[in-house]
């Protein structure tokens, strides 16, 4: 058996020797690396590949070490945070199933990697990983495409931080959730009702999201005034109209477009 990195020897782990049938259902086979690989790939990687699963609050990674292993996300939320020099700590992304936690070829990790809810992950060598980068072009493509996708969310991220208004953070958190934990129950922007789980409390999406607790608050009370959720004291969140909340964003993207035009002209 496969050894577990060090500040994870919680659980027994499971080996996993897992033909493209065994992996159907997992949503890395359907949007993340395993989605690459061909059957020998897969099969190679699923030899030294384990399952760990973790409660929330548990550590999976901490900044300033060097993983052994990689891992996607089976199923739940990982946080990361980011140390600041007075001690404290900020989120700094979010990660949900069938993304990817870990850099080939890279060294330290850059944030130390909390799960938000429960989650099941699954744990690749790095050694592993690295000899299909180097010999798989299919991996290789889709390593240079994650780290091109990551760039993009965090110039979102700025754009989100630096330019909208508390009502358009919120929506895009909602919306970022309903993506992450509610996929195949409602898409994006559709009219159907979705019942979620947030994976932060109220004080940890005014950290993220750069608001106090109270703007936090507020907006939930007024996003639930006009029925566009149902929220009470606990996490669980209704989303009854998706459509109001994309449509929040999206007058943030076009407040965007036309302030750079004004630049432009």
């Amino acid at each position: 058996m496969a050894d577990v990195p060090g500040p994870m020897r919680v659980e027994a782990h499971l080996n996993m020797r897992k033909p493209r049938s065994i992996c159907a259902g997992c949503p890395s086979l359907q949007k993340g690396l395993c989605g690459a690989l061909d059957d020998t790939e897969l099969s190679r990687l699923g030899s030294v590949s384990w399952h760990r699963r973790f409660r929330a609050g548990d550590t999976i990674h901490v900044e300033g070490e060097v993983p052994p292993s990689f891992c996607a996300i089976v199923s739940g939320v990982v946080k990361l945070l980011k140390s600041l020099p007075n001690g404290s700590q900020q989120i700094v992304g979010l990660f949900a199933a069938g993304d990817f936690l870990g850099r080939p070829f890279g060294g330290e990790a850059r944030a130390t990697a909390i799960a938000a809810s429960e989650v099941e992950i699954c744990w690749f060598p790095r050694a592993t990983i690295e000899s299909l980068a180097a010999s798989s072009g299919a991996v290789k493509d889709w390593l240079y495409q994650h780290v091109s996708d990551e760039l993009e969310k965090a110039q979102e991220w700025i754009m989100l931080l630096g330019r909208m208004t508390a009502e358009q953070k919120m929506a895009v958190f909602l919306l970022s959730v309903m993506r992450a934990t509610a996929e195949g129950k409602a898409a994006t922007g559709s009219a159907r009702e979705t019942a979620i789980e947030l994976p932060l409390s109220r004080t940890e999406i005014a950290d993220y999201l750069g608001l106090t607790i109270e703007t936090v608050s507020r907006q939930i009370a007024r996003l639930r005034e006009r029925n566009v959720i149902s929220a009470g004291n606990t996490r669980s969140v209704v989303v009854h109209r998706p459509d109001a909340l994309t449509a929040i964003v999206d007058s943030a993207q076009a407040a965007s477009r036309a302030s750079f035009a004004r630049v432009d002209a």
